[in-house]
């Protein structure tokens, strides 16, 4: 009766982690719609995603046979790893990002924000994509300067898509 939460957590990981293998069901869903196809959508792996939630049960379940601090620092580990490997990042055509974790859309920037100049110049030419620390990425132009958290997991695919999609001409001030 009291590890009753402890059974709670562990079918909501294993629920979110369940629908990373239904990829065009994701897709459609961040994405939203139509846009779907011509998106391109950045996350973990499934398979990184099952072992961190298998580590991570395992440890809590190890905490409930005899709980030291050690096992409880472990499931805080692989738990914090399981969080991270949820993160997804959308590109949309025409200067949308979307963020958010485990296909449900937490933040949505759009980089040309007015909408009488050419979405494509501000786009390629006049957005800059640049590294911050602790995983975060800035995206500036003329009209936005904002940082997006990408996380330790898909960091690097996540960054190399950015780079492509925006400032792929040369950064003019």
């Amino acid at each position: 009766m009291k590890y009753y939460i402890f059974y709670i957590i562990a079918g909501v990981m294993f629920l979110l982690t369940i629908i990373s293998f239904f990829p065009n069901f994701n897709k459609s869903f961040f994405i939203g719609g139509s846009n779907d196809s011509m998106a391109e959508m950045i996350t973990a792996n499934v398979i990184v995603k099952v072992i961190l939630l298998s580590v991570t049960i395992y440890f809590l379940f190890r905490i409930l046979g005899r709980g030291n601090v050690l096992n409880f620092s472990f499931l805080i580990i692989a738990f914090s790893l399981w969080v991270m490997s949820g993160r997804t990042v959308g590109i949309m055509p025409g200067g949308k990002i979307k963020v958010g974790w485990f296909y449900f859309e937490t933040n949505e920037l759009n980089v040309c924000v007015e909408s009488n100049i050419d979405c494509q110049t501000i786009t390629d030419y006049q957005t800059k994509v640049s590294k911050n620390f602790f995983w975060n990425v800035e995206i500036e132009n003329q009209q936005i300067k904002r940082n997006i958290f990408i996380g330790p997991v898909i960091w690097s695919p996540a960054l190399k898509v950015l780079q492509k999609a925006f400032g792929a001409g040369k950064y003019t001030q």
